[in-house]
Protein backbone atom coordinates (compact mmCIF):
# COMPACT_ATOMS: atom_id res chain seq x y z
CA UNK A 1 0.00 0.00 0.00
CA UNK A 2 2.58 2.34 1.06
CA UNK A 3 4.45 1.79 -2.29
CA UNK A 4 1.41 2.40 -4.59
CA UNK A 5 0.90 6.17 -4.21
CA UNK A 6 4.60 7.01 -4.95
CA UNK A 7 4.28 4.11 -7.90
CA UNK A 8 2.04 6.23 -9.40
CA UNK A 9 2.67 9.77 -8.76
CA UNK A 10 6.19 8.87 -10.69
CA UNK A 11 3.84 7.15 -13.20
CA UNK A 12 1.59 10.26 -13.69
CA UNK A 13 4.18 12.57 -13.79
CA UNK A 14 6.06 10.47 -16.28
CA UNK A 15 2.81 10.56 -18.54
CA UNK A 16 2.04 14.64 -17.62
CA UNK A 17 5.62 15.43 -18.74
CA UNK A 18 5.50 13.45 -22.24
CA UNK A 19 2.54 14.79 -22.92
CA UNK A 20 3.44 18.44 -22.26
CA UNK A 21 6.66 17.91 -24.91
CA UNK A 22 4.89 16.74 -27.14
CA UNK A 23 1.70 18.57 -26.86
CA UNK A 24 4.58 21.64 -27.26
CA UNK A 25 6.27 20.82 -30.36
CA UNK A 26 3.40 18.09 -32.12
CA UNK A 27 0.31 19.05 -30.99
CA UNK A 28 0.22 22.48 -30.79
CA UNK A 29 1.52 23.01 -34.65
CA UNK A 30 -1.26 20.33 -35.34
CA UNK A 31 -4.44 22.13 -33.17
CA UNK A 32 -3.21 25.34 -35.65
CA UNK A 33 -3.26 23.59 -38.65
CA UNK A 34 -7.16 22.00 -37.82
CA UNK A 35 -8.03 25.72 -36.77
CA UNK A 36 -6.82 26.70 -40.13
CA UNK A 37 -9.22 24.57 -42.12
CA UNK A 38 -12.25 25.90 -40.04
CA UNK A 39 -11.39 29.73 -40.31
CA UNK A 40 -12.87 31.06 -43.19
CA UNK A 41 -10.76 32.97 -45.77
CA UNK A 42 -11.62 36.78 -46.03
CA UNK A 43 -11.96 37.70 -49.79
CA UNK A 44 -8.82 39.32 -51.13
CA UNK A 45 -10.03 43.05 -52.56
CA UNK A 46 -7.75 43.72 -55.61
CA UNK A 47 -6.51 47.79 -54.53
CA UNK A 48 -4.09 49.76 -56.42
CA UNK A 49 -0.34 49.21 -55.15
CA UNK A 50 0.52 52.08 -52.71
CA UNK A 51 4.10 52.88 -51.76
CA UNK A 52 4.29 54.95 -48.53
CA UNK A 53 7.47 56.30 -46.80
CA UNK A 54 9.72 53.78 -45.34
CA UNK A 55 12.23 54.55 -43.14
CA UNK A 56 14.82 51.63 -42.95
CA UNK A 57 16.30 51.03 -39.18
CA UNK A 58 19.39 48.98 -39.52
CA UNK A 59 21.26 48.89 -35.62
CA UNK A 60 24.76 48.13 -35.98
CA UNK A 61 27.71 47.90 -33.31
CA UNK A 62 31.18 47.04 -34.97
CA UNK A 63 29.95 46.25 -38.75
CA UNK A 64 32.75 47.28 -40.95
CA UNK A 65 32.54 44.23 -42.27
CA UNK A 66 29.07 44.48 -43.42
CA UNK A 67 28.27 47.99 -44.45
CA UNK A 68 29.22 47.46 -48.38
CA UNK A 69 27.25 44.25 -48.96
CA UNK A 70 24.21 45.42 -46.57
CA UNK A 71 24.23 48.69 -48.51
CA UNK A 72 24.68 47.06 -52.01
CA UNK A 73 21.55 44.67 -50.78
CA UNK A 74 19.63 48.07 -49.53
CA UNK A 75 20.32 49.50 -52.37
CA UNK A 76 18.51 47.22 -54.80
CA UNK A 77 15.83 47.00 -52.99
CA UNK A 78 12.21 47.10 -55.29
CA UNK A 79 11.30 49.88 -53.42
CA UNK A 80 10.53 53.82 -55.16
CA UNK A 81 14.07 55.61 -53.91
CA UNK A 82 12.56 58.40 -53.05
CA UNK A 83 10.35 56.87 -50.68
CA UNK A 84 12.80 54.62 -48.69
CA UNK A 85 14.78 56.64 -46.31
CA UNK A 86 17.94 54.72 -45.01
CA UNK A 87 19.07 55.27 -40.86
CA UNK A 88 22.08 53.29 -39.53
CA UNK A 89 22.04 53.88 -35.58
CA UNK A 90 25.37 52.94 -34.02
CA UNK A 91 25.79 51.79 -30.91
CA UNK A 92 29.16 52.34 -29.63
CA UNK A 93 31.29 50.89 -32.57
CA UNK A 94 35.00 51.30 -32.35
CA UNK A 95 35.22 50.57 -36.13
CA UNK A 96 35.08 52.26 -39.30
CA UNK A 97 31.33 51.31 -39.22
CA UNK A 98 30.43 55.16 -39.36
CA UNK A 99 33.21 55.62 -41.57
CA UNK A 100 32.93 53.60 -44.38
CA UNK A 101 28.43 55.07 -44.48
CA UNK A 102 29.71 58.73 -44.65
CA UNK A 103 30.43 57.15 -48.15
CA UNK A 104 26.38 56.64 -48.52
CA UNK A 105 24.86 60.72 -48.62
CA UNK A 106 21.92 58.44 -48.51
CA UNK A 107 21.94 56.96 -45.24
CA UNK A 108 21.36 58.92 -42.14
CA UNK A 109 23.51 57.60 -39.26
CA UNK A 110 23.16 58.22 -35.73
CA UNK A 111 26.43 57.39 -33.65
CA UNK A 112 27.05 57.12 -30.13
CA UNK A 113 30.15 57.07 -28.41
CA UNK A 114 28.33 54.76 -25.43
CA UNK A 115 27.44 51.70 -25.97
CA UNK A 116 24.02 50.93 -24.52
CA UNK A 117 22.42 47.84 -26.25
CA UNK A 118 20.10 47.63 -29.44
CA UNK A 119 17.30 47.91 -27.48
CA UNK A 120 18.03 51.73 -26.83
CA UNK A 121 19.65 52.49 -29.95
CA UNK A 122 16.06 51.58 -31.29
CA UNK A 123 14.51 53.64 -29.22
CA UNK A 124 16.57 56.53 -30.18
CA UNK A 125 16.38 55.64 -33.92
CA UNK A 126 12.19 55.73 -33.26
CA UNK A 127 12.93 59.20 -32.34
CA UNK A 128 14.12 60.04 -35.67
CA UNK A 129 11.37 58.28 -37.65
CA UNK A 130 8.68 60.47 -38.90
CA UNK A 131 7.97 57.93 -41.96
CA UNK A 132 4.21 56.03 -41.44
CA UNK A 133 6.42 52.75 -41.56
CA UNK A 134 8.69 51.83 -40.36
CA UNK A 135 11.27 48.15 -41.09
CA UNK A 136 14.05 47.34 -38.65
CA UNK A 137 16.85 45.03 -39.43
CA UNK A 138 20.29 43.46 -38.65
CA UNK A 139 23.63 44.77 -40.89
CA UNK A 140 24.23 41.29 -41.36
CA UNK A 141 21.58 40.21 -42.75
CA UNK A 142 20.24 40.41 -46.46
CA UNK A 143 16.67 41.29 -47.43
CA UNK A 144 14.68 40.04 -50.40
CA UNK A 145 14.78 42.25 -53.13
CA UNK A 146 10.52 42.46 -52.89
CA UNK A 147 10.39 42.73 -48.94
CA UNK A 148 9.49 46.17 -48.72
CA UNK A 149 6.87 45.71 -51.67
CA UNK A 150 5.43 42.52 -49.64
CA UNK A 151 5.67 44.09 -46.46
CA UNK A 152 3.91 47.27 -47.12
CA UNK A 153 1.20 45.44 -48.60
CA UNK A 154 0.65 43.84 -45.62
CA UNK A 155 -0.31 47.21 -43.77
CA UNK A 156 -2.83 47.31 -46.04
CA UNK A 157 -5.02 45.86 -43.31
CA UNK A 158 -6.26 48.56 -40.72
CA UNK A 159 -5.65 46.08 -38.02
CA UNK A 160 -1.94 45.04 -38.65
CA UNK A 161 0.20 46.42 -36.05
CA UNK A 162 3.22 44.63 -37.20
CA UNK A 163 4.54 42.03 -40.40
CA UNK A 164 7.15 39.92 -39.55
CA UNK A 165 9.60 38.83 -42.28
CA UNK A 166 11.35 35.25 -42.64
CA UNK A 167 14.02 33.94 -41.22
CA UNK A 168 16.59 32.30 -43.66
CA UNK A 169 19.87 30.73 -42.96
CA UNK A 170 22.37 30.69 -45.35
CA UNK A 171 24.09 27.22 -45.90
CA UNK A 172 28.17 27.93 -45.88
CA UNK A 173 30.59 26.95 -48.42
CA UNK A 174 31.88 24.35 -45.80
CA UNK A 175 28.63 23.71 -44.43
CA UNK A 176 28.79 23.63 -40.50
CA UNK A 177 26.78 21.26 -37.86
CA UNK A 178 25.01 25.00 -36.71
CA UNK A 179 23.48 25.23 -40.55
CA UNK A 180 21.73 22.19 -40.08
CA UNK A 181 20.61 22.59 -36.75
CA UNK A 182 19.61 26.01 -36.89
CA UNK A 183 18.21 26.29 -40.34
CA UNK A 184 15.41 23.44 -39.43
CA UNK A 185 14.50 25.10 -36.64
CA UNK A 186 13.91 28.19 -37.97
CA UNK A 187 12.16 26.18 -40.19
CA UNK A 188 9.83 24.53 -37.70
CA UNK A 189 9.32 28.38 -36.19
CA UNK A 190 8.14 29.73 -39.65
CA UNK A 191 5.71 26.46 -39.87
CA UNK A 192 4.78 27.77 -36.62
CA UNK A 193 4.30 31.55 -37.43
CA UNK A 194 2.48 30.76 -40.46
CA UNK A 195 0.26 28.51 -39.04
CA UNK A 196 -0.71 31.47 -35.92
CA UNK A 197 -0.67 34.07 -38.50
CA UNK A 198 -3.39 32.36 -40.77
CA UNK A 199 -5.59 31.83 -37.43
CA UNK A 200 -5.47 35.66 -36.63
CA UNK A 201 -1.96 36.86 -36.05
CA UNK A 202 1.19 35.28 -34.66
CA UNK A 203 3.13 36.35 -31.51
CA UNK A 204 6.44 37.88 -32.03
CA UNK A 205 8.34 38.97 -34.93
CA UNK A 206 12.63 38.04 -35.30
CA UNK A 207 15.03 40.78 -35.00
CA UNK A 208 15.92 40.10 -38.58
CA UNK A 209 13.22 41.43 -40.32
CA UNK A 210 10.52 43.31 -38.63
CA UNK A 211 7.95 46.00 -39.78
CA UNK A 212 5.82 48.60 -37.61
CA UNK A 213 3.80 51.33 -37.99
CA UNK A 214 5.35 53.82 -36.60
CA UNK A 215 2.33 55.32 -34.69
CA UNK A 216 2.53 52.29 -32.51
CA UNK A 217 5.87 52.40 -31.39
CA UNK A 218 6.20 52.62 -27.67
CA UNK A 219 9.65 53.67 -26.07
CA UNK A 220 10.84 49.72 -24.60
CA UNK A 221 12.65 50.00 -21.24
CA UNK A 222 16.24 50.23 -21.70
CA UNK A 223 17.06 47.19 -19.68
CA UNK A 224 14.83 44.81 -22.69
CA UNK A 225 17.19 41.75 -23.82
CA UNK A 226 14.77 40.44 -26.39
CA UNK A 227 13.85 43.93 -28.49
CA UNK A 228 11.99 41.99 -31.20
CA UNK A 229 9.53 40.27 -28.94
CA UNK A 230 9.21 43.03 -26.50
CA UNK A 231 8.05 45.47 -29.77
CA UNK A 232 6.07 43.07 -31.36
CA UNK A 233 3.91 41.98 -28.02
CA UNK A 234 3.78 45.29 -27.05
CA UNK A 235 2.23 45.86 -30.28
CA UNK A 236 -0.17 43.10 -29.89
CA UNK A 237 -1.49 43.23 -26.77
CA UNK A 238 -1.85 47.18 -27.74
CA UNK A 239 -5.27 45.22 -30.04
CA UNK A 240 -3.35 45.11 -33.16
CA UNK A 241 -1.81 42.31 -34.84
CA UNK A 242 0.94 40.68 -35.67
CA UNK A 243 1.26 39.02 -39.03
CA UNK A 244 3.54 36.90 -40.47
CA UNK A 245 4.99 37.73 -44.32
CA UNK A 246 7.56 34.26 -45.44
CA UNK A 247 7.50 36.17 -49.37
CA UNK A 248 9.77 39.01 -47.31
CA UNK A 249 12.74 37.04 -45.82
CA UNK A 250 16.22 38.24 -44.88
CA UNK A 251 18.92 35.54 -45.05
CA UNK A 252 22.08 35.40 -42.93
CA UNK A 253 24.49 33.20 -42.13
CA UNK A 254 24.36 30.37 -39.67
CA UNK A 255 26.67 30.34 -36.38
CA UNK A 256 29.88 29.53 -36.58
CA UNK A 257 29.86 26.32 -34.57
CA UNK A 258 27.10 24.83 -31.85
CA UNK A 259 29.37 26.69 -29.33
CA UNK A 260 28.20 30.37 -30.81
CA UNK A 261 24.67 29.02 -30.98
CA UNK A 262 25.05 27.96 -27.40
CA UNK A 263 26.04 31.79 -26.70
CA UNK A 264 22.39 33.02 -28.15
CA UNK A 265 20.30 30.47 -27.03
CA UNK A 266 21.35 31.29 -23.44
CA UNK A 267 20.54 34.80 -24.23
CA UNK A 268 17.23 34.16 -26.13
CA UNK A 269 16.36 31.85 -22.75
CA UNK A 270 17.22 34.82 -20.07
CA UNK A 271 15.44 37.45 -22.59
CA UNK A 272 12.31 34.83 -22.35
CA UNK A 273 12.01 34.53 -19.18
CA UNK A 274 11.92 38.47 -18.45
CA UNK A 275 9.43 38.36 -20.71
CA UNK A 276 7.22 36.18 -19.12
CA UNK A 277 7.49 38.57 -15.91
CA UNK A 278 6.79 41.06 -18.18
CA UNK A 279 3.42 39.97 -19.80
CA UNK A 280 2.10 38.79 -15.98
CA UNK A 281 -1.17 40.30 -16.65
CA UNK A 282 -1.85 38.34 -20.24
CA UNK A 283 -1.04 35.05 -18.40
CA UNK A 284 -3.40 35.29 -15.70
CA UNK A 285 -6.21 36.59 -17.36
CA UNK A 286 -6.93 34.53 -20.26
CA UNK A 287 -10.41 35.98 -20.64
CA UNK A 288 -9.29 39.10 -22.05
CA UNK A 289 -7.76 37.89 -25.20
CA UNK A 290 -8.12 34.58 -25.22
CA UNK A 291 -6.49 33.80 -28.50
CA UNK A 292 -3.33 35.89 -27.66
CA UNK A 293 -2.92 34.06 -24.07
CA UNK A 294 -3.08 30.63 -25.92
CA UNK A 295 -0.60 31.20 -28.53
CA UNK A 296 1.43 32.96 -25.62
CA UNK A 297 1.34 29.70 -23.24
CA UNK A 298 1.38 26.91 -25.88
CA UNK A 299 4.49 28.45 -28.26
CA UNK A 300 6.17 30.53 -24.95
CA UNK A 301 5.54 29.78 -21.29
CA UNK A 302 5.29 25.76 -22.40
CA UNK A 303 8.94 25.75 -24.57
CA UNK A 304 10.76 28.41 -22.18
CA UNK A 305 9.71 27.68 -18.67
CA UNK A 306 8.04 23.93 -18.48
CA UNK A 307 9.51 21.29 -21.20
CA UNK A 308 13.05 22.21 -20.39
CA UNK A 309 11.54 20.93 -16.79
CA UNK A 310 9.93 18.48 -18.12
CA UNK A 311 13.06 16.59 -19.71
CA UNK A 312 14.01 16.21 -16.23
CA UNK A 313 11.45 14.82 -15.05
CA UNK A 314 10.91 12.24 -17.97
CA UNK A 315 13.72 10.26 -16.89
CA UNK A 316 13.82 10.82 -12.87
CA UNK A 317 10.22 9.49 -13.35
CA UNK A 318 11.02 6.48 -15.29
CA UNK A 319 13.94 5.73 -13.01
CA UNK A 320 11.63 5.83 -9.92
CA UNK A 321 8.94 3.44 -11.81
CA UNK A 322 10.97 0.85 -12.85
CA UNK A 323 12.81 1.04 -9.20
CA UNK A 324 9.10 0.76 -7.60
CA UNK A 325 8.45 -2.06 -9.72
CA UNK A 326 11.51 -4.24 -9.79
CA UNK A 327 11.39 -8.22 -9.69
CA UNK A 328 7.45 -7.63 -10.60
CA UNK A 329 6.08 -9.91 -13.48
CA UNK A 330 5.75 -8.16 -16.81
CA UNK A 331 1.71 -7.02 -15.95
CA UNK A 332 1.63 -5.91 -12.31
CA UNK A 333 -1.80 -5.32 -10.55
CA UNK A 334 -1.87 -3.03 -7.90
CA UNK A 335 -4.92 -2.65 -5.83
CA UNK A 336 -5.91 0.86 -4.43
CA UNK A 337 -8.30 0.71 -1.41
CA UNK A 338 -10.50 3.93 -1.47
CA UNK A 339 -11.65 6.03 1.69
CA UNK A 340 -15.62 4.90 -0.27
CA UNK A 341 -16.72 1.82 0.95
CA UNK A 342 -16.32 -1.12 -1.40
CA UNK A 343 -15.01 0.70 -3.85
CA UNK A 344 -11.22 0.19 -4.95
CA UNK A 345 -8.88 0.95 -7.31
CA UNK A 346 -7.59 -1.63 -9.69
CA UNK A 347 -4.54 -1.09 -11.86
CA UNK A 348 -1.90 -2.70 -14.56
CA UNK A 349 1.33 -1.64 -14.88
CA UNK A 350 3.57 -3.33 -17.70
CA UNK A 351 6.41 -2.94 -16.10
CA UNK A 352 8.50 -4.28 -18.83
CA UNK A 353 7.08 -1.22 -21.02
CA UNK A 354 8.60 1.34 -18.44
CA UNK A 355 12.08 -0.77 -18.77
CA UNK A 356 12.28 0.18 -22.50
CA UNK A 357 11.48 3.82 -21.84
CA UNK A 358 13.99 3.62 -19.45
CA UNK A 359 16.70 1.88 -22.49
CA UNK A 360 15.24 4.80 -25.00
CA UNK A 361 15.51 7.02 -22.60
CA UNK A 362 19.12 6.61 -21.67
CA UNK A 363 19.95 5.76 -25.71
CA UNK A 364 18.76 9.23 -26.36
CA UNK A 365 21.07 11.13 -23.72
CA UNK A 366 24.23 8.91 -24.84
CA UNK A 367 23.32 10.28 -28.64
CA UNK A 368 23.34 13.61 -27.51
CA UNK A 369 26.50 13.41 -25.34
CA UNK A 370 27.91 11.77 -28.32
CA UNK A 371 26.78 14.84 -30.18
CA UNK A 372 28.31 17.12 -28.02
CA UNK A 373 32.10 15.57 -27.97
CA UNK A 374 31.71 15.46 -31.76
CA UNK A 375 30.46 18.69 -32.26
CA UNK A 376 33.25 20.24 -33.64
CA UNK A 377 34.27 17.06 -35.79
CA UNK A 378 34.96 17.69 -39.87
CA UNK A 379 32.47 16.61 -41.51
CA UNK A 380 29.23 16.82 -39.11
CA UNK A 381 27.66 13.97 -38.44
CA UNK A 382 24.74 15.01 -39.13
CA UNK A 383 22.08 12.42 -37.76
CA UNK A 384 23.91 12.79 -33.81
CA UNK A 385 22.63 16.68 -34.53
CA UNK A 386 19.26 16.71 -33.46
CA UNK A 387 19.46 14.74 -30.18
CA UNK A 388 22.45 17.07 -28.80
CA UNK A 389 20.51 20.56 -30.50
CA UNK A 390 17.36 19.67 -28.50
CA UNK A 391 19.89 18.47 -25.18
CA UNK A 392 21.67 21.74 -25.75
CA UNK A 393 18.44 24.36 -26.38
CA UNK A 394 16.94 23.08 -23.03
CA UNK A 395 19.74 23.33 -20.91
CA UNK A 396 20.28 27.16 -22.26
CA UNK A 397 16.89 27.58 -21.45
CA UNK A 398 17.95 26.83 -17.78
CA UNK A 399 20.97 28.29 -18.10
CA UNK A 400 19.01 31.17 -19.27
CA UNK A 401 16.97 31.08 -16.45
CA UNK A 402 19.37 31.23 -13.92
CA UNK A 403 20.96 34.03 -15.51
CA UNK A 404 17.85 36.31 -15.77
CA UNK A 405 16.95 35.35 -11.60
CA UNK A 406 20.86 36.63 -10.90
CA UNK A 407 20.91 39.59 -13.13
CA UNK A 408 23.89 38.55 -14.99
CA UNK A 409 22.26 38.60 -18.47
CA UNK A 410 24.29 41.36 -20.00
CA UNK A 411 21.11 43.99 -22.03
CA UNK A 412 24.17 44.38 -24.58
CA UNK A 413 24.09 42.03 -27.21
CA UNK A 414 27.48 40.12 -27.65
CA UNK A 415 26.96 38.72 -31.59
CA UNK A 416 27.57 35.09 -32.15
CA UNK A 417 30.69 34.24 -34.59
CA UNK A 418 28.95 33.62 -38.05
CA UNK A 419 30.14 31.61 -41.29
CA UNK A 420 31.68 33.87 -43.17
CA UNK A 421 32.25 31.83 -46.55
Amino acid sequence: MTAIIPLFSAIALFWVAIGTTLYCYAGYPLVLWIAKQFRRKQAQTQTEPTFPDVTLIVAAYNEEQCVEQKMQNTLALQYPPEKLRIMWVIDGSTDRTSELLAQYPQVTTLHQPQRLGKTAAINRAMEQVQTPVAVLCDANTHLSPDAILHIVSAFADPQVGCVAGEKRVARSAQTTEADHTEGAYWRYESLLKSLESDTGATLSAAGELLALRTALFAPMPPNTILDDFELSMNIAMGGHRVVYCPQAWATESGSANLDEEWKRKVRIAAGGFQQLCRRWRLLVNPLKNSALWFKFVSHKLLRWAVVPLCLIIVPIANVAIVALTHGQSYSTSFTFVTPIPNINIVAHVHTAFYQYTLALTAAALMLALAGFALRHRKPPIKWLHLPYYMLMANVAQLTGMVRWLTGKQDVRWQKAQRNTD
